[in-house]
């Protein structure tokens, strides 16, 4: 390649170089000349504090767009921080659901979160938090709680908050797997949403009066109890 050949091509090069920091500064002086990147933050304004409903272990969270995001990223407060579902990652739109959230020891426990707008690399002002919303711990219900010895009974169970999709073993006077007396007949699981589900349980005839509990233990360790009181049946004549 001759001498002018190449001081051409490098006349070439600087030029295209000129022009894309030309383009680079106009696109950062639209913004702030001084610091480009405080200036791109600084134009991501801030989304307003999320508002949050619970079904089960879910929540689902909604909150008004900001300024020049073009995505969102979600973060929980309490006992578990890492959140789930369509909120993990960085969200798209001005709504999520996160889900299966844990709670503290068999308690109810409580969660706040915040959204920050992102574009490009570059965040903007975190949200003021939420309201405090409550996980409320496993729950069972028994719409029969006290029977007579020596007579089979049924009764229907209702178990609350409860992981989506767990499956669901009912036993009594034990709190493990696999359980002497199992209560359900046939395999119980949460729906996918909502954390709930009734069932029917075949209560065994029992022969010592006295006080018994139900346990109703999950697949994914949700564990919630209902006590049960058994009378002395009358002596025939």
């Amino acid at each position: 390649m001759s001498r002018r050949w190449l001081s051409a091509a490098v006349v070439c090069a600087v030029a295209c170089i000129t022009q894309l920091v030309d383009a680079s500064f106009a696109y950062w002086s639209l913004t702030d000349s001084s610091m480009p990147g405080g200036a791109i933050a600084g134009a991501i304004g801030a989304a307003a504090a999320p508002t949050a409903s619970v079904s089960g272990r879910d929540v689902t969270l909604a909150w008004g767009a900001a300024s020049n995001a073009t995505g969102y990223a979600v973060a929980r407060a309490g006992f578990s921080s890492s959140v789930g579902g369509t909120c993990s990652g960085t969200v798209s739109a001005t709504a999520c659901t996160d889900t299966s959230l844990p709670e503290n020891g068999g308690s109810s426990t409580a969660y706040t979160y915040t959204d920050t707008g992102k574009l490009y690399n570059w965040t903007g002002p975190t949200s003021a938090a939420s309201a405090t919303v409550t996980i409320p711990a496993p729950a069972l219900t028994l719409t029969t709680t006290t029977y007579s010895t020596g007579v089979a009974a049924t009764s229907s169970a209702t178990v609350t908050s409860f992981f989506d999709s767990e499956g669901v073993t009912f036993c009594l006077d034990q709190s493990t797997l696999p359980c002497s007396t199992q209560l359900n007949s046939s395999s119980v699981t949460v729906p996918a949403t909502g954390g709930t589900t009734t069932t029917s349980l075949n209560m065994p005839a029992l022969s010592t009066a006295g006080t018994h509990t139900v346990y109703a233990i999950g697949t994914a360790g949700s564990v919630a109890t209902a006590s049960i009181t058994v009378n002395q049946s009358p002596r025939r004549p």
